[in-house]
């Protein structure tokens, strides 16, 4: 048997587009400090985060993606540098959230 790391992918459903946006950060930051600290790769796919590494990784991201979808679900986006600090495993409940503003269509009255 080998001991190689299992790669595995795994897809958490988005409700709104604008959770893809907070949960990535600006330009894309918090996806890319996830694939440094723990080498797990994060893309959008349809209505789906979807989350390629080895399965302990994996699992820890998606631990980490859930809560703050969780505080974003109930109205509070946490500020970037408290995503980061979760990420890091500096704090365990992001603090600070802000009320999240989807985006809505615009339309034309008359």
């Amino acid at each position: 048997m080998s001991d190689a790391p299992v790669h595995h992918d795994d897809r958490i459903p988005l409700s709104d587009p604008e959770e893809a946006r907070i949960l990535f950060g600006p330009m894309d930051g918090h996806a890319r400090l996830v694939r440094e600290l723990f080498g797990v790769s994060a893309l959008v796919r349809e209505n789906h985060v979807v989350l390629v590494g080895e399965s302990r990784a994996v699992a820890r991201v998606r631990e980490i993606f859930v809560r703050i979808l969780e505080e974003i679900r109930k109205g509070h986006a946490p500020p970037d540098d408290a995503i980061d600090r979760l990420i890091r495993g500096q704090d365990d409940v992001p603090v600070e959230a802000r009320p999240v503003q989807t985006r809505r269509k615009v339309t034309a009255r008359t």
